[in-house]
């Protein structure tokens, strides 16, 4: 991060120089004789967009070289501009992941496609030193030995680095930093020699490009052009190393402003340098938009989310809500704030008295519903239940560290690792086969544990064909999901990774000695886990085995889908009549599974039409709070019914980039923060100071939940965040063309269950007002059975009185009765408690997390996950 920053104050410094130099040289930039050159302006345009089309036939001379499909022109050229606006984005991965992204969509492997694109780049790079080492005299620039040294230099330099094993070299360890398998380059050496020479070649062409560009401008000599061609390509070579630099800018300006010092003069040259880069950019973007255009592909307005701002066609203007249109939002009018496609289901009368004859499609009765708040000791019950195994274990997990640590379960079992408990399950002592486990991991770049976890297990000795890991790799969508089914008859739908930063005792305690600093800061965190029995076990388990035999890699059979009669034998609560109304709820990417190619957004329908037919409360608390649709129908919502509440729970400070200002920005067009049936509140944690008694540690207390409660008649739990990655689109979380281009239609897997209490048909059971109940009653240190009527001032007016009370306690150097305090846009803790008027050096606070302005704005925290574990594991080690 230091480095980062560094490159960054490093640009700003080279664009403030370049600036100064304008300024200082303001009579000579007057004085100097511009023009205005229509046809060699044209002219060098065309040729350059036509060198960018050129270049995307070389990317696929090279993607040809890979072993896997070889893409249509059309789908190359989609591919390529998307590269192009996402390298523009802060840092450098952002090309890679889009090549990888988008490989499925294009027809190409998702291992070969980034790879090409590796190798793409590093061609170019080379192709463009070669020319700047033959055109850009060294005599011209400095004339010194060392700069005719590199020049001669270049091309064979460049010859040596295009043989097939340092070519390979370079893949593979691509490969192992992203964690993934290494395609082979199957080029010979005459072969990458001659695609240099093509790439050289092109770099020329662009020099002639950049020169028709310059004399359109200003006054070029006839022998010029050889110059502006070498420094042209010397200038992107250093925009490129500036990898800090999003798309090179203002280290390939400033590197240009010096390059052109013997043919310009000062202020002159660092303004050619400017122009320059808007004439690419325009070059760039528009070009390859009427590219895309004329060529029959995708152009940029068609893969462009479904609400942009500012587009008043009548297709789309059809889409959206019609706010005169009803009094009421039904489930049909808030779909249409979503672009993805919906699944439709019958649905019975809203809120009939009498049970229906039959449950609704998806729905299974009888279920044995055991809501888990106290994640430390529901990772003890999920170990306990796998070392009981009898026949199988399937886990479906974000990550799965090998030392991830459980805790003593309702059994009275002693903390042990996790994975113990499944090697017990598995290899029973008197040699006899024990369960079958199976466990389906995210395989992709970000947070893939699976080669660490396969490595454990090979070294205790396990039988791959006893303990299979397998990973679902569908970058930039994740499997996050997170299920342990046990034997078909229970599940457990936890919310957090197996990693030991996840879990946390019900004490929540703001410095614990023992925490990790690893994952989040440090922070206790709040989370809930479900375990079900019941038919809805055979739901979760026939998911589980459609993932992992249609959309995983690696070692281990299939799973068998378990018999149809498993889903009718249900708990001890059906044979007896009573028990929960589960449904289950899925968000799938689109073209993972084979028999899914639109994928699925069930949870964003779930969420959609509790919310138009809430008519007192609607409780949410979640992660993230980034997702327009569930924004847009609160809103609605709120509009329809004057008696409805809204409570929404949400972190002050998520713990990745760019989710602070979105929930803050969905807030702000929602008028939320200020609605007086809405209360936005976070979480904190206290507790007197083990150091000085007399002060206290006070820290954020991070939710990780994913919850929501509706007039305690509708629940939900799960894995799905109120994100767009979570429910439907990720890029319709972005506010910028390009993010809302390049990650249109991208989504996680996800798992919801959803409890019918007494609506859709379904018997009232008191499950989702128990839930309610045992959640408030944490955060707000209140007795559930004080919760259980609403008030008839409402329930808004409870949560104000505590928040009141827990200010005032802070602010005099109390602990608080609870853990609620308000939600407000202050970005650092610190600002955060003073607009609420806790000042912290007179109460005597010490902030155990209090995160500078560059983590506030970046949130680098997560960029650590795509670190492979033994350097993670080394660098950990050093701080220690």
């Amino acid at each position: 991060m230091l480095a980062k920053t560094a490159g960054m104050l490093l640009t700003l410094v080279a664009l403030a120089m370049m600036l100064r130099v304008v300024v200082r040289d303001a009579a000579g930039v007057r004085s100097f004789h511009w023009t205005v050159r229509p046809i060699p302006l044209l002219a060098g345009t065309a040729a350059e967009v036509a060198l960018l089309v050129w270049g995307v036939v070389l990317w696929s001379m090279v993607l040809g070289r890979f072993d896997g499909p070889r893409p249509g022109f059309r789908a190359m050229l989609r591919v390529w501009f998307g590269t192009t606006l996402a390298k523009y984005l802060p840092g450098s991965v952002w090309p890679l992941v889009t090549a990888a992204g988008m490989a499925a969509a294009a027809g190409a492997s998702p291992v070969a496609m980034p790879a090409s694109f590796l190798l793409h780049a590093t061609f170019t790079v080379l192709g463009a030193a070669a020319v700047a080492g033959a055109l850009a005299a060294p005599g011209q620039l400095a004339g010194s030995g060392p700069a005719l040294v590199a020049a001669v230099a270049a091309v064979p330099l460049a010859l040596a680095l295009v043989h097939p094993a340092v070519l390979n070299r370079l893949v593979g360890l691509a490969a192992r930093v992203a964690r993934r398998d290494a395609p082979a380059w199957r080029g010979r050496w005459r072969d990458g020699a001659g695609l240099l020479a093509l790439y050289a070649a092109t770099w020329v062409g662009y020099g002639a490009a950049f020169s028709l560009f310059v004399s359109s401008i200003v006054p070029v000599g006839r022998g010029a052009w050889p110059l502006l061609a070498g420094v042209n390509a010397l200038a992107f070579v250093a925009g490129f190393v500036a990898v800090f630099a999003p798309g090179g800018i203002g280290v390939r300006e400033a590197a240009l402003a010096v390059l052109l010092l013997p043919v310009f003069p000062g202020g002159v040259r660092v303004l050619i340098a400017g122009a320059s880069r808007l004439w690419l950019v325009a070059t760039e973007v528009v070009g390859g938009m009427l590219v895309l255009g004329i060529s029959g592909g995708s152009s940029a307005a068609a893969v462009l989310p479904g609400a942009p701002r500012g587009r008043t066609d009548a297709a789309h203007r059809s889409r959206l809500p019609d706010p005169a249109a009803r009094t009421r939002p039904d489930a049909a009018h808030l779909r249409t704030v979503r672009d993805a496609p919906v699944r439709t289901r019958t649905r019975t009368a809203p809120h009939p008295p009498a049970r229906a004859a039959s449950p609704p499609p998806g729905v299974t009765r009888g279920n044995a519903v055991e809501v888990l708040t106290d994640t430390a000791a529901a990772l003890g019950r999920v170990a306990a239940a796998c070392r009981r195994a009898e026949r199988s274990v399937w886990i479906a997990q974000l990550a799965f560290d090998a030392d991830c640590v459980s805790s003593a379960g309702a059994d009275g079992e002693a903390s042990g690792l996790l994975v113990d408990a499944l090697l017990a399950a598995a290899c029973r002592p008197d040699g006899t086969p024990g369960a079958e486990v199976r466990i389906l991991l995210n395989g992709s770049i970000l947070m893939n544990t699976g080669p660490a976890l396969r490595r454990h297990l090979a070294a205790a000795g396990v039988d791959p064909s006893r303990v299979a890991v397998r990973g679902v790799d569908a970058f930039p969508q994740i499997m996050h999901a997170k299920l342990v089914v046990v034997d078909g008859a229970e599940a457990f739908l936890v919310g957090s990774p197996f990693v030991n930063g996840y879990w946390d005792d019900g004490a929540h305690r703001a410095a614990e000695p023992t925490r990790t600093e690893e994952d989040l800061a440090g922070r206790p965190i709040h989370d809930v886990s479900v375990r079900v029995a019941g038919p809805a076990v055979h739901d979760l388990a026939a998911w589980f085995a459609e993932v992992w035999n249609g959309a995983s890699e690696g070692p281990g059979p299939g799973v068998p889908p378990l018999s149809a009669d498993a889903r009718q034998g249900g708990s001890g609560d059906a044979r007896r009549g009573g028990g929960t109304s589960v449904r289950v709820a899925r968000t799938i990417p689109a073209k993972v599974l084979p028999a899914r190619a639109e994928g699925a957004t069930e949870i964003l329908d779930e969420y959609l039409e509790a919310i138009g037919r809430a008519r007192s409360l609607i409780y949410l608390e979640n992660q993230y709070f980034s997702a327009r649709p569930i924004r847009l129908a609160l809103s609605a919502a709120l509009r329809a019914r004057r008696e409805l509440e809204v409570v929404l729970v949400v972190n002050q400070n998520p713990d990745i980039t760019a989710y602070r200002s979105w929930q803050n920005r969905r807030m702000d067009e929602g008028g939320l923060l200020a609605h007086p049936r809405v209360g936005v509140f976070s979480l904190w944690a206290a507790a007197p100071s083990a150091v000085h008694p007399a002060r206290l540690d006070v820290t954020q207390l991070f939710i990780h939940s994913k919850t929501a409660v509706v007039d305690d008649e509708w629940a939900t739990l799960g894995t799905a965040n109120l994100d767009g990655v979570s429910l439907h689109s990720y890029g319709d979380d972005f506010s910028g063309w390009a993010g809302r281009s390049i990650f249109r239609g991208h989504r996680n897997f996800d798992l919801n269950l959803v409890l019918l209490d007494g609506v859709e048909g379904e018997p009232a059971t008191g499950a989702a007002a128990a839930l309610r109940r045992g959640l408030w009653s944490r955060h707000l240190g209140i007795a559930p059975d004080e919760l259980a009527e609403r008030p008839e001032g409402g329930w808004l007016p409870v949560w104000r009185r505590a928040v009141a009370a827990n200010v005032l306690s802070l602010a005099l150097g109390e602990v608080p009765r609870g853990h609620v305090l308000p939600y407000t846009p202050a970005p650092r803790p610190g600002a955060q408690l003073r607009a609420l008027g806790i000042d912290p050096a007179k109460a005597g606070i010490d902030l155990r997390f209090d995160p500078g302005w560059v983590e506030v704005l970046w949130s680098p925290g997560w960029l650590k996950k795509v670190i492979p574990e033994p350097v993670r594991d080394r660098l950990s080690r050093r701080r220690r």
